[in-house]
């Protein structure tokens, strides 16, 4: 005999909706290139970003002016840590390293909430040549 009763198995369970995750350029109609990203940016997807900003620093003459630049549309993305960060940040230094600036033209709450807690908010809109 039990003297405590042992309380019944949930009834509910929280279901989370997973955004699949992409990592995209895509060539405006002024000549700058946007860095779209989609999903969780995090340790299992990061790597993608940092590819794709590679890419575009190797395929962008460096004396294009401000068609030069990438923009980021995070807006999409549905969460955002550590290593997401670190991928967003490494995409702003291989931009500089090739004498261009990153601007974030768009971003989700999840990806302002980490930038702000970083203190990182105003990093991806200085200059190409700003100081870190």
């Amino acid at each position: 005999m039990n003297c405590c009763p042992v309380p019944p198995p949930p009834t509910t369970t929280r279901k989370r909706t997973v955004t699949p995750f992409e990592a995209f350029r895509h060539a405006g109609q002024d000549g700058r290139t946007t860095l779209v990203v989609r999903g969780e940016l995090d340790l299992a997807t990061a790597h993608h970003v940092v590819t794709r900003a590679k890419e575009w620093a190797a395929e962008v003459p460096a004396d294009t002016g401000p068609q030069g630049s990438i923009q980021l549309d995070l807006s999409g993305v549905t969460f955002l840590d550590s290593t997401g960060l670190g991928a967003l940040i490494e995409t702003r230094s291989i931009a500089l390293a090739a004498g261009r600036a990153v601007e974030l033209c768009a971003a989700s709450a999840a990806v302002e909430r980490v930038l702000a807690l970083a203190g990182l908010t105003s990093l991806f809109a200085e200059p190409a040549g700003g100081q870190e």
